[in-house]
């Protein structure tokens, strides 16, 4: 599901970053500009900058800067050198944080603004399964003591902070089963094979600590509640 939203993310935004990559690549020679679409790096350049634009970085003003930094005048392949320029840059960069409405499931950018009226109910139609398939993994997690879930702890009893406890571990189910984790760990052991992954992995450890501190608030609220009713207690036994 995610693939699909990503393919369709990616041909609403084509257009848009090719013309940038364009717009920047202004000083670069012409003969070098020419080939740039018909590389194989092209693709993968643009997915490096949606990354980037996803974790909140931006684009517009520092792709230039990328591209105009260090001459292009030996590159044979003009993107596949971009390309590294915008890794090494998202790699070296510590994003903002962005709103949690900018994320699926508080793992996968969500693109807004889009203008076709078909690709954005295409959009809108993977979004929601997205959310309900996380949904579906997480509350069968918990249901079925899945040692990755058990490990955070028991849903609370109050109805708010369960639904965040829960919205954590959709975050931490979307990022198991996207990335193929199985084993008892909540995030896997294995290092992140791409940069993709380790930017989510930072997101599902992220939804890791927030479920874990609903879980102590709601043991310390749990805690005080019955120190409150044992006190009540002692009092009317005085009493009488």
């Amino acid at each position: 599901m995610w693939a699909e939203y990503d393919t369709i993310a990616g041909l609403a935004q084509r257009a848009r970053y090719g013309e940038l990559v364009t717009l920047s690549c202004a000083a670069v020679a012409s003969e070098q500009v020419e080939g740039l679409r018909d590389s194989a790096a092209y693709g993968p350049l643009l997915a490096a900058l949606r990354e980037a634009e996803a974790l909140g970085l931006d684009v517009e003003q520092d792709l230039p800067r990328l591209v105009n930094g260090r001459t292009l005048s030996s590159a044979d392949d003009v993107a596949a050198v971009l390309h590294g320029r915008v890794d090494r840059w998202i790699r070296a960069s510590s994003p903002p944080r962005r709103a949690s409405a900018d994320w699926i499931v508080g793992l996968f950018p969500r693109l807004a603004g889009v203008t076709d009226p078909d690709m954005a109910r295409a959009l809108d139609d993977r979004q929601t399964l997205l959310e309900r398939r996380a949904r579906e993994v997480a509350t069968t997690a918990v249901e079925h003591r899945q040692p990755w879930a058990a490990q955070l702890g028991a849903p609370p009893s109050d109805p708010v902070r369960r639904e965040l406890w829960l919205r954590r571990l959709d975050t931490v189910a979307a990022y198991r089963e996207r990335w193929g984790i199985t084993d008892r760990t909540i995030v896997g052991t294995r290092e992140p094979a791409s940069l993709e992954q380790e930017a989510q992995r930072r997101l599902a450890q992220r939804a890791v600590e927030g479920a874990l501190s609903i879980t102590r608030d709601e043991r310390v609220s749990v805690g005080a509640v019955g120190q409150a009713v044992e006190s009540h207690m002692k009092r009317e036994g005085a009493e009488m």
